[in-house]
């Protein structure tokens, strides 16, 4: 009996392009592959679900060698004979133009086991991005998927018969025709298709940088071609469905799209930001700018935590003595009132995940006046079960500065617990010091820069598909700017408040527009704003 240990294979279609086309079923096996080969087309934000795998790329025009289709067999068995879960990761849909029909052959001859997952053929989604059904009942009931190219039969090349498909009574969706153009729309004339035919050439199907071109059968070959105005990859839909009314193009009608952001807060609220800006035709790439950890001393928080649940009996809690580890107390006396104040979503995070995981919850906080510097801050607070008591007026601004007027206010509160990370500013502690309040700065997290791009944010970079991105912090500057490099003039940032603002200008990297309030709103109001300012292409 043997003792191999073997893996299993899924050919999985990644889709046309847009990371977020990919199947559920494909994201999936993607989360429990241990090796990912991967098509030279395919959206490297795709990777991210297999942190766990190897990504070996089988070859991208003009970046590295293209592997044929035998050393891409032969890798691929090889790995599932190790013991691997070989995800092979190809563009659009593995059953059209992808040569799967050679993979299965190697993976049965090779007696290895495997599945096979749709994806979103390029053909359809040029349809679907650029307004146009494939199929319609007053147009076309029919459609036919061809490729531009000769293809293989019995070892033999044969040519499309683009006369017969001249005659065909629907829709023809062409693929990897770009260079042939002149020749293929030439023999549908030739088979009899009226000169006139609607065309619509869709390049870069649903990327940042789709182009669509709506043109008639007897301007292809001028358009495309070797001497032709768009490169490959493109998609051609010929026929009636191509001459609907333009605006169902959605896609093009999004104010970001074309527009490129890099979203440098941390997860998740990077994911957050993201999906917004993604829905308004983005393309995003998370990117934090600094990783976060828990503070290394957390005991003065452990007291504090302590005393605030045996304050549940009274109204009173005292506080950590002055001179403890991570602990900065002014001796204003004891047993008042006590608030404590978050300045950000992280602070709320780290502090109430580490009571959680004390053995406290909620209720410790039931003699406590809670203060959040803005909404974004108050709903961390409530996936803990708790809400804000003081939040800034939207007058004053979604800041330290805004709540500190609010705080000060607060006569029958004389002692505040600021937490805070090792990169805060001193406003409000500073502030509430000098209205004569008692102040007590509990370090609950530490940040520090990130010393790496992702390496799927260092392709999109050299590709020019980054224009703007987000700063939401003045540490996330100091260390984004760093991270870009020679980069950092060709992305425009986009700033959350005045005090970042104040920071990307002493770093020579003037803003290109900042958020009138520290909402995720205003945020994305301001990426549009930015890009309304530098267009899709930065200029």
């Amino acid at each position: 009996m043997s003792d191999r240990r073997e893996g299993k294979v899924y050919l999985v279609g990644a889709g046309p392009g847009d990371p977020r086309l990919i199947t559920v079923r494909g994201r999936q096996v993607l989360g429990f592959a241990t090796v990912v080969l991967y098509d030279g087309l395919v959206d490297p934000r795709l990777l991210k679900w297999a942190p766990q795998a190897q990504h070996v790329c089988v070859g991208k025009h003009g970046r590295s060698k293209i592997w044929t289709q035998e050393e891409i067999c032969q890798r691929m068995v090889a790995e599932a004979m190790a013991g691997h879960v070989v995800v092979r990761l190809k563009g659009g849909d593995p059953a059209l133009f992808a040569r799967t029909a050679e993979e299965l052959d190697a993976l049965v001859a090779a007696g290895i086991e495997f599945e096979v997952v749709p994806g979103v053929t390029a053909g359809l989604a040029a349809g679907s991005y650029s307004g146009i059904p494939i199929t319609d009942r007053a147009r076309a009931s029919a459609v036919a998927f061809v490729t531009g190219h000769q293809y293989q039969q019995g070892g033999q090349q044969r040519p499309v018969d683009w006369a017969t498909l001249a005659k065909f009574p629907g829709t023809l969706v062409v693929y990897m025709g770009v260079t042939t153009a002149p020749d293929w729309s030439r023999q549908l004339i030739q088979g009899g298709m009226s000169p006139q035919t609607p065309v619509v050439i869709v390049r870069h199907c649903t990327w940042p940088d789709q182009q669509t071109l709506r043109c008639s059968l007897e301007e292809v070959g001028r358009l495309l071609g070797p001497d032709g105005i768009l490169r490959p990859p493109a998609v051609v839909v010929v026929g009636k469905v191509a001459e609907v009314d333009p605006r169902w193009n959605w896609y093009d009608r999004l104010p970001l799209r074309g527009c490129g952001v890099l979203v440098s807060r941390p997860r998740p609220q990077g994911e957050e930001l993201a999906r917004r800006l993604e829905e308004l035709g983005a393309a995003t790439w998370v990117q934090p700018a600094i990783e976060l950890t828990v503070a290394e001393d957390m005991s003065p928080v452990a007291r504090l935590l302590k005393q605030m649940a045996g304050a549940r009996g009274g109204t009173n809690c005292d506080l950590p003595p002055a001179g403890e580890p991570s602990s900065r107390s002014e001796q204003g006396g004891t047993n008042q009132p006590l608030g404590i104040t978050f300045s950000s979503p992280n602070s709320v995070e780290f502090f109430w995940r580490y009571a959680y995981d004390s053995g406290y919850d909620a209720r410790i906080a039931s003699q406590c006046c809670l203060a959040v510097v803005g909404p974004a801050t108050d709903e961390a607070l409530r996936r803990f079960g708790l809400r804000a008591d003081v939040l800034p007026r939207e007058e004053d601004g979604f800041s330290a500065a805004g709540l500190l007027k609010r705080l000060v206010e607060l006569t029958e509160i004389n002692h505040w617990v600021v937490t805070s990370s090792n990169e805060s500013r001193d406003t409000l502690a500073a502030g509430l010091r000098q209205a004569g309040k008692r102040v007590t700065v509990l370090e609950t997290y530490h940040s520090r820069p990130v010393q790496q791009l992702d390496a799927a944010v260092v392709a999109a970079l050299h590709a020019g598909q980054i224009r703007l991105c987000t700063v939401t912090s003045s540490a996330i500057a100091r260390s984004l700017h760093s991270l870009l490099g020679d980069f950092v003039q060709q992305v425009a940032p986009v700033s959350f408040s005045p005090a970042i603002t104040s920071q990307l200008s002493e770093l020579g990297w003037q803003p290109a527009s900042e958020a009138k309030t520290q909402t995720l709103d205003a945020l994305t109001e301001a990426c549009l704003e930015a890009a309304r300012t530098i267009g899709p292409s930065g200029k």
